[in-house]
């Protein structure tokens, strides 16, 4: 999806990222694992945003 985004439709997105970048691939794959493994097993009803402090809502 980013690809395809022109370059100033991208960097007003990352303007509004408290971060001020978008996020790896790894890092939202490493939060998917960590919720399936069984380290997790107890966690129930949580939501884990991962965002880089951005609010949608």
């Amino acid at each position: 999806m980013v690809v395809v985004m022109l370059k100033e439709i991208l960097d007003k997105i990352i303007e509004r990222v408290p971060m001020g970048r978008l996020a790896e691939v790894h890092k939202i794959a490493r939060a998917a694992l960590f919720l399936a493994a069984e380290t997790a097993g107890f966690m129930t009803g949580v939501v884990l945003p991962i965002n880089g402090g951005l609010r949608l809502y």
